[in-house]
């Protein structure tokens, strides 16, 4: 039973992937990376017009591409790498394999929380947590680039401090020439991965690595791990393109990213008290432990927690908090939240689990609908762009798709973002105009 419980949400999450557009930067990444002419977003000069960037078309060009885009734009070169990747290969591909993902992360996830997937419960409230309970789930675990930012990059985070929590629990730990390097790589990786998680995976393997000594089963792979783990933070949060980037959006709008005790006061009301809330209803099966057998976890859990809420905390000394980071925290202290399913029984009433089981059902049947119609809409603009493309300018009006259920919906639909086709706005030299109308093999692309 629990299998098709996992199906039905895979499936559900894959048909959501279909009904994804490309949009927004996936059309930059979508093409070599000149960061000498502006790079591919927002820096591009207006005299730039339709300066063309030849389209991703090897692993070479990839190299190419985030070796620029490292010192103009950003650091996370894993995460842009794999945009870039499946860019170039297609996007039904990308649609399999960050439904695989999605997987793979619940498998580990339960891994590490030491919970048999045979839990129906536990099963569906970690899909339940990560698909609803994200803040802006849709540009997240959807969205190309930016499932590529946080999913894939959450669970190359979970994989890594994977053979750590194995040790512990066994009480011992075997080093191996081998393992070393695949730590030292694996550790690379997920600190380079993005900032919030990268220094949440630091804290948390930190924790592990001390607990390791005091039992006397700290390995070699285990210190090669978390001194890359560092090395991979430090190359990404220090990388001269963040630098460039947080420039020029000082210079745009120098009193949001200025920091201040107002910069202090919002992030704290529109990042951390909305992140904190959603990681305590992440936690709701962990409250519930501590109510009925008092206030005490295993380790483990416990410092999976303390990592989640690192994240928010971190993000206060951001320039922005981005409400994206939430799945960060979220995958961090579900691992707690499923530990403590294996240690309750939760007797909900009959009519209760029936009337949620409605609700979720229903509530997923609205998120398929918007999609399907911001689908539709989609396609209905590329059926006008191939018309007239031969056109000097292809004006676009506003997206036509449903909104009935938007107002409940929120950041899970990706219709916030989508006022105007792929993001374009009324300045044919606007970067997603340039990248949007080179990515179809036009002249120019407009919003009307």
């Amino acid at each position: 039973m629990a299998r098709i419980y996992f199906a039905a949400f895979l499936i559900f999450f894959f048909v959501r992937n279909i009904f994804m557009p490309v949009m927004h930067d996936d059309f930059a990444y979508a093409f070599i990376w000149e960061g000498d002419k502006g790079g591919n977003l927002s820096l591009i000069p207006p005299d730039e017009n339709l300066q063309h960037r030849a389209r991703v078309q090897s692993f070479g060009d990839i190299l190419i591409s985030q070796y620029s885009h490292y010192f103009t734009w950003g650091g996370r070169v894993v995460a842009h790498s794999l945009a870039q990747f499946f860019l170039w290969i297609g996007k039904p591909c990308f649609d399999v394999a960050n439904t695989l993902v999605l997987a793979l992360l619940i498998v580990v996830i339960f891994k590490l929380a030491d919970v048999s997937l045979k839990n129906i419960p536990a099963v569906v409230w970690a899909f339940t947590c990560l698909l609803f309970f994200t803040a802006e789930s849709a540009v997240t675990t959807l969205w190309l680039t930016g499932s590529c930012n946080y999913l894939w990059m959450s669970l190359l985070q979970m994989i890594f401090v994977l053979p750590y929590v194995k040790a512990l629990r066994e009480g011992a730990a075997k080093d191996s020439k081998i393992k070393i390097l695949a730590m030292a790589i694996l550790g690379l990786m997920a600190g380079w991965s993005n900032e919030a998680g990268g220094l949440a995976t630091l804290i948390l393997a930190a924790i592990l690595i001390f607990a390791a000594k005091q039992r006397n089963i700290l390995a070699k792979y285990m210190t090669a791990g978390i001194l890359t783990l560092a090395a991979g933070c430090s190359l990404n949060i220090l990388s001269p393109g963040n630098a460039v980037q947080t420039e020029f959006i000082q210079a745009v709008n120098p009193a949001e990213f200025k920091f201040s005790p107002e910069m202090v006061t919002r992030h704290f009301l529109e990042g951390f008290l909305p992140t904190l809330a959603i990681d305590f209803l992440v936690l709701l099966p962990l409250i519930y432990y501590f109510y009925r057998r008092g206030f005490k976890a295993e380790f483990i859990p416990a410092a999976f927690a303390v990592a989640g809420f690192s994240v928010p905390c971190a993000m206060m000394f951001s320039p922005k908090f981005d409400l994206r980071v939430t799945i960060i925290s979220i995958v961090f202290v579900l691992v707690a939240s499923i530990w403590a399913f294996s240690k309750i029984k939760i007797k909900l009433p009959h009519l209760v689990r029936k009337g949620a089981a409605v609700i979720l059902i229903l509530y997923s049947a609205t998120l398929i609908y918007s999609d399907w119609s911001v689908n539709c809409a989609v396609n209905e603009n590329l059926n006008y762009i191939q018309q007239h493309k031969n056109d000097d300018t292809i004006i676009l009006s506003p997206m036509n798709f449903s909104r009935i259920f938007e107002p409940v919906q929120q950041g899970k639909i990706a219709m916030k973002w989508l006022e105007y086709f792929g993001g374009i706005n009324d300045d044919k030299n606007f970067y997603l105009n340039v990248m949007g109308a080179q990515y179809y093999s036009v002249k120019h692309l407009i919003a009307k």
